[in-house]
């Protein structure tokens, strides 16, 4: 009967993740990032051209993204720019966000703990915002929960050629999809390191030893490591040759893989306090006539630390939690912060959670042990109501604390308002439409049914002549100067707090107007 309820509850917490990572994929208006290095990528992987996709070191990440979302773009018949839709390319990171919930379940944790993490995990509004967009974070922690499953592996002596086997693959294909996994291989090591120096000073019959002697048996235990170690980093690097030389056809890819962390380029505008991601995910905001936090994580984490036990499973909860302290103390030095980039950091807390919970559940008697145990429960579904919230109802609200600069509704009907003024007006069709200015995505992704595009950082020769301009908030001033006797302007959204206008040419305006 215990089994039985075990399974139930499982099923549950998959099945609740399955529907918010699913349910109405297509409400969200496309995001910049998912446009430009998502979507764009893939479409040059998928060129008939022979062009083909080619990493970047300075920019866009790792080709994993694009590799996972091809065979399913081709099992669909979506093959190129113009074909791709948004509920095909999210449908592919909202799979790899349920195989994290179901990787929870598979990490060396006891049943109890791992189906309370779980439900954390299924029902954090961070998690699940972010396993809803087609972005590189999702597919970055499916992977990073199968280096975790190997690292308890080593961590714990057991069966360590599996664990080294699985901790290289994972590395691996985390080091393929974004190059945020040297942070990762800090964390682990500060905190494997902390587990082993613990490992070490567990009391015996004579006491605990001191640090000499505790470094000693550490360097012991390390010492029966360098083989399987040796192994996970030929995996590693073997899949970090295989996936970034494109299947070998490029092997001078290998050596751009490491040039990524003296060249990469981040955006401007994306400075951010050391608080950032504490504030965003911990401290309580009312915002939208709602309450906001993740706070029960962060607290329950702490419950690891309340089990006095020398047990493994209490090291792996302590583990789970410094190595998600690392990962987000690593990230808030950084002044380039986006809300994604402590997802797995979270991923380690959730666990330490789940940990934690259980722990204060086993330290209650009788009635009070259910009463905790309820608690337990609130909180995941109060998650899971915010969560809602945050991934589907107001998935593009500049107010939800998780949607960055998101896309603004408005340009949604942008794209189908230009197409019927282009069906209307036959003459607007032999010129293109000109981008002018800087910062316009993702509205390439809603003008590629438009026909030829251009794109200029300012006005080029001959535009009073242009039927059709949209002009980015930079070239606002020049514009107007240039264009206010021959255009007519019409403001449209494109991101939060980020106008844009359309200028067409007045005859035509005019024309339309009769229509």
């Amino acid at each position: 009967m215990r089994y039985f309820a075990l399974v139930v509850w499982g099923l549950s917490i998959l099945a609740f993740g399955a529907w918010l990572r699913f349910s109405d994929l297509e409400r969200q208006p496309f995001h910049a990032d998912e446009a430009a290095t998502g979507a764009q990528s893939l479409s040059y992987r998928l060129a008939e051209s022979g062009d083909g996709y080619q990493f970047d070191p300075s920019h866009r990440h790792g080709p994993m993204l694009t590799l996972l979302a091809e065979p399913w773009s081709r099992a669909q018949g979506e093959t190129s720019w113009e074909t791709f839709t948004v509920s095909t390319l999210r449908e592919v990171t909202a799979f790899c966000g349920l195989l994290v919930i179901l990787g929870v379940l598979m990490l060396g944790v006891d049943w109890p703990r791992a189906l309370l993490a779980a439900g954390f995990v299924a029902t954090s509004p961070l998690l699940v915002y972010y396993s809803r967009l087609f972005i590189h974070e999702p597919i970055f922690l499916m992977f990073a929960i199968l280096a975790l499953a190997g690292m308890i592996l080593l961590l714990k002596g057991k069966r360590i050629w599996l664990g080294a086997s699985l901790f290289g693959a994972g590395v691996g294909m985390m080091a393929a999809t974004r190059e945020t996994v040297a942070i990762s291989l800090i964390a682990w090591a500060t905190a494997g390191a902390i587990w082993l120096w613990r490992r070490t000073g567990m009391p015996d019959e004579k006491g605990s030893g001191n640090a000499k002697q505790r470094m000693a048996e550490a360097a012991k235990f390390v010492s029966t490591l360098w083989k399987p170690i040796t192994l996970a980093a030929g995996i590693c690097l073997f899949l970090i040759f295989v996936f970034y030389s494109e299947g070998l056809r490029r092997p001078a890819g290998f050596l751009d893989f490491f040039r990524t962390f003296s060249e990469y380029k981040t955006g401007e505008g994306h400075d951010k306090p050391f608080l950032f991601y504490l504030e965003l995910l911990a401290w309580p905001k009312l915002i939208v006539g709602r309450w906001w936090t993740e706070g029960a994580i962060l607290v329950l984490a702490l419950g690891v630390y309340l089990d006095r036990s020398k047990t493994e499973q209490a090291a792996t909860g302590r583990f789970f939690f410094e190595s998600g302290m690392v990962h987000l103390l690593v990230f808030s030095l950084i002044s380039y912060k986006t809300p994604w980039l402590p997802s797995l950091a979270w991923l380690h807390l959730c666990i330490a959670a789940g940990a934690g919970g259980f722990v204060l559940i086993q330290r209650f008697s009788k009635w009070r042990c259910w009463v905790a145990a309820a608690v337990l429960l609130a909180a995941t579904l109060w998650h899971g109501a915010q969560a809602q919230r945050a991934a589907i109802r107001l998935a593009a609200d500049g107010r939800n604390p998780y949607a960055y600069v998101p896309t603004s509704r408005d340009v949604a009907g942008l794209e189908a308002w230009l197409l019927r003024m282009r069906e209307a007006l036959p003459s607007t069709k032999e010129r293109p439409v000109a981008v002018i200015g800087e910062g316009y995505w993702p509205l390439p992704w809603y003008l590629r049914k438009l026909g030829e595009v251009g794109y200029w950082p300012s006005l080029p020769e001959a535009s009073n002549a242009m039927p059709l301009l949209l002009i980015m908030p930079t070239s606002f001033e020049e514009v107007s100067k240039q264009l206010k006797e021959t255009h007519t302007f019409i403001p449209r959204g494109l991101r939060d707090e980020f106008p844009i206008m359309v200028a067409i040419r007045n005859d035509l305006w005019s024309a339309y107007q009769k229509q």
